[in-house]
């Protein structure tokens, strides 16, 4: 737009020029192409000047107030300081233990059934049980067992079952009942089998000082004992052994002497009287001590037991004694 309008003021102007060029024809002086150029031009710059828009006065930018920067109070945090925990250590309260229970392998006899004494008769079979504790700190595992460890006497004796394999592990404190089926003698007489633990390598054991548990029987034909009505008494005369026997009324008792060396064996063949009153004497044993060791088989030195056994009715209480 701006072009246009100076174009148009330069047309006029140079209409105007030629105009007074005209005009000026009678005039004596006379201007050359040169002036009229120069005067053109100086013309045209000036209304280029004059028409030229004022120069832009930069506008200045309205000042921003600076926004205050918020300043964030961090708050202090109150820690509260734990209490370090002093852990307690922990006591451990042990649990009883019984003299011994430093061995691997140790058993204690809790309870049984089929009392001592029990009246049977010969050859009958009858149950037999023991509740056993392990006292020791090994484990029994299944690979013990209880067996038989001893007769009494050695010949004829019970018969059945001759182990019981646990059935699994029992640990220290821990208890296990022992079943088994036994059969009596077929000959009247009293009867004691001990059993004992085995481990692994059926090494036996049993409670403390090595005992072990036993049933007891008396096998009768009649199948009716009163153990109270028969006793019996020894004593030493010298080297000789002596013996009384006691009934309450008239009864047959079958008796012999016994010595004990790896088992209880006969020194002197059973017999068989009826006795009837108090303190009868029996036949008494003149071999001494050195022949009923012989007779055992036992070596000088040996600790050694003697009793009057009365079989189905018991025996009399034994006399320790030394093999000579």
């Amino acid at each position: 737009m701006k072009k246009t309008t100076i174009a148009t003021s330069v047309l006029v102007l140079l209409s105007v020029l030629l105009s007074a060029c005209n005009l000026q024809a009678a005039s004596p002086t006379q201007m050359g192409p040169d002036q009229i150029n120069t005067i053109a031009a100086a013309t045209v710059q000036a209304l280029t000047t004059q028409m030229a828009p004022p120069p832009a006065t930069a506008t200045p930018l309205p000042t921003i107030a600076p926004t205050a920067t918020a300043t964030l109070a961090v708050p202090t945090l109150n820690l509260t300081v734990i209490p370090t925990l002093s852990l307690a250590t922990s006591t451990l309260i042990p649990l009883p233990t019984t003299a011994g229970s430093s061995e691997c392998n140790r058993a204690t006899f809790i309870s049984e059934t089929v009392a001592d004494g029990t009246v049977v008769k010969p050859g009958a079979a009858f149950e037999k049980s023991w509740k056993i504790r392990n006292d020791g700190n090994c484990t029994w595992t299944s690979a013990y067992s209880s067996a038989v460890f001893s007769n009494d006497p050695s010949s004829p004796v019970i018969t059945g079952d001759g182990s019981f394999p646990l059935p699994a592990s029992v640990v220290p404190g821990g208890m296990v009942t022992i079943l088994v089926k036994l059969i009596a003698p077929k000959e009247e007489g009293t009867y004691t089998q001990v059993w004992k633990m085995q481990d692994a390598d059926e090494k036996s054991f049993g409670q403390s000082g090595g005992g072990g548990w036993w049933v007891t029987i008396k096998v009768s034909k009649t199948g009716a004992v009163t153990p109270s009505s028969v006793s019996s008494s020894i004593a030493l005369s010298g080297e000789d052994f002596t013996g009384t026997i006691t009934t309450s009324k008239a009864t047959s008792v079958t008796w012999n002497w016994q010595i004990y060396g790896t088992g209880w064996s006969n020194l002197t063949a059973k017999k068989t009287e009826t006795f009837n009153g108090a303190g009868i004497s029996v036949d008494s044993y003149t071999g001494g001590f050195g022949a009923a060791c012989t007779a055992a088989g036992l070596a000088s030195g040996s600790d050694s037991s003697f009793r009057l056994n009365l079989n189905e009715y018991g025996y009399s209480t034994k006399v320790d004694f030394v093999c000579p």
